[in-house]
């Protein structure tokens, strides 16, 4: 089992606890992020220490119709993190990208260099978020 850190908070608190998800090395991308997915459900409200929500329903609903729709190239690279607020953020690394999806939106950026892009408030749509994961990842 692999510990991963789960939280970047508000003002740069960390949460004081972290979250023991399983890796299976013949687990798909795609099985690996819904699983951690359904982790994600178990957190409570204050499960940084402090006061963040639990993961919305609805955005556990838009997180799995959006698995529902990848392939296995399109998650390459990516985690799923809680956020403060609810939502539940992919994260990219190696692309210096990230993607908050919400309960009907969704916001993006990517770093490149000294110049930050991306876009915020973005209606949740599949192919809207697909099209944005897509072109993230080249």
């Amino acid at each position: 089992m692999d510990e991963l850190d789960l939280v970047k908070s508000h003002g740069g608190r960390t949460a004081p606890h972290r979250i023991i998800q399983k890796h299976y090395e013949n687990d798909s991308a795609i099985a690996a992020m819904k699983s951690r997915v359904s982790l994600l459900t178990t957190l409570h409200q204050g499960w940084d220490g402090y006061d963040a929500l639990p993961i919305s329903n609805q955005v556990v609903a838009n997180m799995n119709a959006f698995l529902a729709n990848v392939n296995e190239k399109d998650l390459t690279g990516w985690r799923a993190l809680p956020e403060i607020n609810g939502t539940i953020s992919l994260q990219n690394d190696e692309k210096r990208a990230g993607i908050q999806v919400g309960d009907t939106a969704f916001s993006y950026f990517v770093i490149s260099g000294n110049h930050v892009s991306g876009n915020d408030n973005v209606m949740f749509t599949i192919p809207s978020l697909l099209d944005v994961l897509r072109k993230i990842n080249g």
